[in-house]
């Protein structure tokens, strides 16, 4: 429709005639207008999307190599490059070790779409196993010039809604609401107790799955596993089952095999008290490597590895631990505590720790013309009084050589030399940083002084060499071994028995003050959850009830100083033994759980070579 304009002219002679009405050239030029108009909105319109297009393609390329840069480094076990993608945030972390993000992980992506917020971004991510084809949603964030993986931002989700149903609450974020009848109907299905009131929570966040009392909590489907269709998925229905209905059977429990009858007899007590039934199954009923089994039971009595705390295989104990009140975490030796956690996340209980100390023949330090050890004496110490003493062990030994001045077979002479080299810590505890310098320094003292009067343990399985090892004692090959304070009396009435702390630095470069004793490496045991158990809550209180018994071994140093004083450990100790654990416990320095494959004789390097400073962190990938 065109515009009519009217005009008012005076009739005049001398006016020009007037000009007719411009209605249809008006009218054409404005649709000529309104043609350019639409073109130039359309053109611009056209040109913003294929920039968005472009930068959508541009944020998914980025965001694709972060996630196989990711894959590369879990198929590699390379811990390094997998830190580096992601945010720096132990929970979440901890959270990618669980099987069924490590298997997303360890599969080939792709990512389908991506969208960019500010500092953060997410992707849709589609993957395929031999159950199907799924996807999920992964968020990143940006820090500095590069994206890292990262818990699910805020802003995508929405507020939470409550839904009432007659089991009780289903609480979801705006986002999932569309599915919020359709899980609450598989609520209903399996919710174990139909006179219970129960909370489901489905978190818009990357959280682990979980039971406490009567409230689940299982993250959005978006971040399990969406079907093609765009569906909750198989892996989601999976993880909200089994927490939905938590187990109830007998707590599976593995434990040394010398300490069977004991843990049945705890078990047995704890059962009258509970109610809860736990079944102890020895350790030699299983492979050696705990990685094989730990998934058909619900916990154990080991000291956790990297290895198998990335593999999946061992629950993370902080939430729990968080959440009772009841567990006394002040109540723990502080060097003991601190070899429970690994990346600020707890991983086991801790039991007892085992504190090395140096035995030596009192004969042989006679015979030689040389002064026992006393406290503060140093590792050059150590160097000059071994040679000699391996010069007259065949004269006080009956039995045939070789003779030797100092036996180590578990590498704790080695730790010691790379905990004192340079260090001075005078005031416990001593939880310093160990460096792979350390260690490269430790190969090379043996290499290069104690190869001189030790033994070459290396090319021996751990058998042969346990074997090797209690020979050379029995038979008075060694004129001084490092052992653990277990051994006190088997060595007591053997021969001339006499004990000393591991040496000071020395000339290794420390300050120590006079007197000083040197710092000892102390292995911590302790309990810990099958990462595949179903009832980690009731495992949880039964590792707890452990914790509070005395160790299983006499003359290991109990992890609560109120079992310690409850069973008078300390006053109880020999003069001996006591005169040596006091000095040294203090400033000992726990084996820590990212060490636990250090400076080990299966490892040692050829002479001048360096060692390797780390262990692979995940399962390497089969060739």
């Amino acid at each position: 429709m065109g515009f009519q304009w009217q005009f008012d002219v005076p009739d005049e002679v001398d006016q020009p005639p007037a000009a007719p009405p411009p209605v249809e050239r008006d009218g054409a030029m404005w649709v000529v207008l309104a043609i350019g108009l639409v073109a130039l909105l359309l053109w611009g319109w056209n040109t913003a999307r294929q920039a968005q297009e472009r930068a959508a393609a541009g944020l998914a390329g980025e965001l694709q190599q972060v996630l196989e840069l990711e894959r590369q480094a879990v198929l590699a076990g390379d811990g390094e490059l997998f830190l580096a993608q992601q945010v720096d945030d132990p929970a979440w972390i901890a959270l990618q070790f669980k099987p069924l993000h490590q298997a997303f992980t360890r599969a080939e992506r792709e990512v389908t779409r991506a969208e960019e917020t500010g500092e953060e971004a997410w992707a849709n991510v589609s993957w395929s196993d031999a159950a199907g084809a799924w996807q999920r949603l992964v968020f990143f964030v940006r820090e500095g010039e590069r994206w890292r993986r990262a818990p699910s931002g805020e802003r995508f989700w929405g507020p939470d809604q409550t839904h009432r149903y007659a089991w009780g609450e289903l609480i979801l974020s705006a986002s999932d609401a569309r599915w919020a009848d359709q899980i609450a109907r598989f609520v209903a299905t399996r919710a174990c107790c139909a006179d219970q009131v129960l909370t489901v929570r489905i978190a818009p966040a990357s959280v682990a799955a979980s039971r406490l009392a009567n409230a689940v909590v299982v993250p959005s489907p978006r971040l399990i596993g969406l079907d093609a269709a765009g569906e909750p998925g198989g892996p989601f229905w999976e993880l909200l089952a089994a927490h939905l209905a938590p187990a109830t059977d007998p707590i599976r429990y593995v434990v040394p095999d010398e300490w069977a009858l004991r843990y049945e007899r705890l078990a047995a007590d704890y059962g009258q008290a509970t109610g809860v039934a736990v079944e102890i199954r020895p350790r030699g009923d299983y492979p050696a490597d705990p990685a094989a089994w730990l998934d058909q039971v619900d916990g154990a009595q080991l000291s956790p590895t990297v290895g198998l705390i990335t593999a999946g295989v061992i629950y993370d104990l902080t939430p729990l631990v968080e959440a009772d009140p009841g567990f006394a975490a002040g109540d723990f030796y502080a060097q003991i505590w601190a070899a429970a956690w690994w990346r600020e996340r707890m991983w086991q209980v801790p039991a007892a720790a085992s504190l090395p100390i140096i035995y030596y023949d009192g004969a042989a330090f006679a015979a030689a013309g040389l002064p026992e050890p006393a406290p503060g004496w140093s590792w050059d110490d150590l160097n000059t009084v071994a040679p000699r003493l391996q010069g007259v062990m065949g004269d006080l030994s009956p039995f045939r050589g070789p003779y030797w001045g100092l036996l180590d077979e578990h590498g704790d002479a080695l730790r010691g030399v790379a905990l004192n080299f340079g260090r001075r810590c005078l005031e416990p505890p001593c939880l310093f940083a160990l460096e792979a310098g350390d260690l490269e320094r430790a190969w090379r003292w043996y290499d290069e002084q104690g190869r001189v009067f030790m033994p070459d343990l290396s090319g021996l399985d751990e058998a042969t060499r346990a074997l090797m090892a209690l020979r050379m004692k029995r038979l008075m090959q060694a004129a001084m071994w490092v052992g653990h304070a277990v051994e006190f009396e088997d060595h007591l009435t053997r021969i001339d028995l006499g004990l000393a702390p591991l040496p000071r630095a020395g000339s290794l470069g420390g300050i120590g003050e006079p007197g000083q004793v040197g710092i000892a490496p102390l292995h911590v045991t302790g309990h810990i959850i099958s990462g595949a158990s179903r009832q980690p809550e009731r495992v949880w209180a039964w590792i707890r009830h452990l914790s509070q018994q005395p160790p299983d071994a006499l003359r290991e140093v109990p992890a609560r100083p109120s079992v310690a004083a409850a069973m008078g450990f300390w006053q109880r100790l020999p003069a001996p033994l006591s005169a040596v654990l006091t000095a040294s416990f203090p400033l000992a320095r726990p084996v820590m759980i990212g060490e636990a494959g250090w400076l080990r004789w299966d490892d040692h390097p050829e002479p001048g070579a360096s060692p390797a400073s780390r262990p692979a962190w995940f399962p390497l990938a089969e060739e």
